[in-house]
């Protein structure tokens, strides 16, 4: 017969209170039936210390979490029982949890380990939110995730939602996380966390996501979320990685996001998902059937997914937690983007990808600290960040500015499965081989597949009344089978809408022709609102820009997304600094960066590649830049090249090969 369950809870209570989980004890999780007696585990296990609950909200509020589905687990049945043995046992482990396998009482039976997070070498650098190109949109030059994009609009930067981080351990001072002044962790009354790592893994994750927007430091892509952190190791309860979710869904609302930092050994002895473990598996199910969206990391271990020894775990016709899973990909800045990294965990149960290195963010000091006291760790930023780690919270933003804009035009958050789909269908697709990582997220995509936002949070530009002096631009659109994806219009140096498009039909040609005053600063934007472009399994689009009868930008058509285009009417300074990061002393760093290193610009390799801001105009304004801004890519690939070709994609990318290899492609002149 089963305990009263108050009798229960005070039992338990007591000894959380009185019993701390030692070096030399060993934790064991149990699921047992509904119609066991939690006591009679006892029978079964020598030297039993304490015999606990797992998860520390009460039984009531456990059932009310529970209630919305007939088919959601049931969250009392599990127990943590902590067995005296002898330190680093893992024979005598294995021995309990065998033993503990064959009864027909226990389902479940999970050893909880304390692997490190899924983080790799780390790294730091300045103040540099213009280095942050994951920010940024997807171009030639720039793998961004379209962050700035969801910011124009009203709750786009994660305002009225939380984040829950759940991990070891964080910084709570560092001068760019404002997110964390007077925080207190999600904790049972008289625990306290107990890291076995340091805190900088859970600084970096909290940069990507909540970075102040202050003109210092770096800048978080849901830098207006709220943030809640879970330690999943604490002195009372040591491993709690399902009791720290459920803490986290105690705490959250519908619409909120929580983070899992962590990784398991799954599948063999590499490291993979956390809902591998079952109690895991158990809280994240719990927290997607009440609204909340999970993301989680794939893991650092390379692991197929879909093996055989994975027993299924990661099938989703066999079980689903719901949550987002996240895989590592190639950030674009030394190499191909989009592709998976060697050490990321795959599979079709992998959603989606963010960068899994070269990340700015905060914490670790190997990078930038400050040179009066480089000691002090809330003045550390890192330019490498990496791992599932660095990939996951680029998803878990995303999540955070999708549910922030959602609640502010539909009045309601998005259902996590929801979230989940529309991020898969609306990223941009994974390239290379080596295994499913899912696309990397797109928030403009994501948004103008789902949302019609009834304003951007600044005015929207209007159409300029000034009359005429200058040059007639002319813009030829081919449309695809989709012309109602395509928008494309010019904005002038104001902001304001001098030319756009008006209805479009599928397959045709349309020719817009608008004088345009004198200026710089005139951008030519196109979109489009699937995220394939203008062609090519969906017709032969085509673009052509011309300015008083010269052409001066061209595109296929596949562009993703979107593109844009910068230009001047009436003339163009010829000096001006190259549009793509430079990689220049182990980094790849913007022509901004140069110019806050002091002696970077009397070395004439970046002083080639920046010469507006090394003031070497005269002798770089016509030249082609000399530094490497590839593993592949530089000038003299270019110069070397088919004429034809190279005269196609100077124009095609002017706004960064031509203001790069600006002799080759006859920039001065054009």
């Amino acid at each position: 017969m089963k305990i009263a369950s108050a009798a229960i809870n005070a039992l338990f209570l007591l000894t959380y209170l009185t019993n701390d989980v030692t070096a030399k004890d060993s934790q064991i999780h149990v699921k047992i039936t509904p119609e066991t007696d939690p006591k009679t585990l006892k029978n079964h296990i020598d030297k039993v210390k304490s015999l606990q609950p797992l998860f520390t909200l009460s039984e009531d509020r456990l059932r009310e979490l529970t209630k919305g589905r007939s088919d959601l687990p049931d969250l009392t049945l599990w127990y943590r029982i902590v067995v005296e043995l002898p330190s680093d046992a893992p024979e005598e482990e294995a021995k309990v949890k065998a033993d503990l396998d064959t009864l027909d009482s226990v389902t479940d039976v999970v050893i909880p380990k304390t692997p490190p997070p899924p983080s790799l070498a780390s790294a730091t650098t300045p103040d540099l939110v213009g280095n942050q190109g994951y920010l940024g949109p997807n171009t030639f030059s720039n793998n961004g995730i379209d962050a700035e994009a969801s910011w124009t609009y009203p709750g786009g930067n994660g305002a009225g939602v939380t984040i829950y981080d759940v991990e070891y351990n964080w910084s709570l001072t560092h001068e760019d996380l404002s997110a964390t002044d007077g925080l207190e962790l999600l904790l049972n009354p008289g625990d306290s966390a107990n890291s076995p790592f340091d805190n900088g893994h859970g600084t970096a994750v909290l940069g990507e996501m909540v970075g102040d927007s202050n003109g210092l430091g770096v800048k978080g892509i849901s830098y207006g979320a709220s943030i809640g952190l879970a330690p999943e190791y604490t002195t009372q309860l040591g491993s709690a990685r399902g009791n720290a979710i459920l803490l986290a869904v105690d705490d959250a609302k519908a619409g909120d996001v929580i983070l899992l930092e962590m990784q398991a050994w799954t599948c063999g002895p590499d490291y993979g998902p956390a809902e591998w473990e079952q109690d895991v598996f158990d809280a994240t199910v719990v927290a997607t059937a009440n609204g909340i969206t999970v993301v989680a990391a794939a893991g650092n271990g390379d692991v197929n997914l879909d093996s055989n020894a994975c027993l299924q775990r990661f099938d989703r016709n066999f079980r689903d937690s719901g949550a987002i899973i996240v895989g590592a990909g190639t950030s674009g800045v030394v190499s191909n983007p989009r592709e998976k990294l060697y050490y990321s965990s795959y599979g079709s149960r992998v959603d989606v990808h963010g960068w899994g290195y070269y990340v700015w963010t905060t914490g670790y000091g190997t990078g930038y600290n400050d040179p009066g006291n480089g000691s002090n760790q809330d003045k550390w930023y890192t330019s490498s960040f990496s791992g599932t780690s660095s990939a996951s919270p680029f998803v878990a933003a995303s999540v955070a500015n999708i549910q922030g804009i959602a609640i502010q035009e539909f009045g309601v958050p998005l259902d996590p499965l929801e979230v989940r789909a529309l991020l898969t269908d609306t990223g941009l697709p994974q390239q290379g081989a080596g295994g499913n990582i899912g696309p990397l997220v797109n928030l403009a995509n994501a948004i103008n597949s789902l949302f019609t936002p009834t304003s951007p949070t600044t005015d929207p530009p209007t159409q300029s009344p000034t009359v005429c002096t200058g040059e007639d631009l002319t813009v030829v659109l081919i449309t695809d089978n989709y012309a109602s994806e395509t928008t494309w219009y010019v904005t002038n140096p104001d902001g304001q809408i001098v030319m756009n498009n008006d209805s479009l039909s599928n397959g045709q040609t349309y020719t817009t022709t608008e004088c345009l005053n004198p200026g710089c600063n005139y951008e030519f934007v196109i979109t489009d609102s699937f995220g394939d472009g203008i062609c090519c399994r969906w017709g032969d689009g085509d673009l052509r820009i011309s300015l008083a009868g010269t052409q001066i930008f061209a595109s296929g058509g596949d562009f993703g997304s979107g593109t844009s285009h910068e230009f001047c009417v009436g003339g163009e300074p010829t000096c001006v600094d190259s549009g793509i990061p430079i990689f220049f002393d182990g980094l790849s760093v913007s022509c901004t960066l140069i110019g806050q290193q002091a002696t970077a610009c009397s070395n004439p390799i970046p002083a080639s590649h920046c010469p507006l801001t090394c003031g070497a105009c005269d002798e770089y304004e016509c030249k082609d830049s000399t530094a490497p801004f590839g593993d592949q890519l530089n000038c003299d690939v270019l110069e070397n090249a088919d004429p034809d070709v190279v005269a196609q994609k100077c124009v095609e990318f002017y706004d960064e090969l031509a203001t790069t290899c600006r002799e080759t492609c006859n920039f001065c002149n054009n």
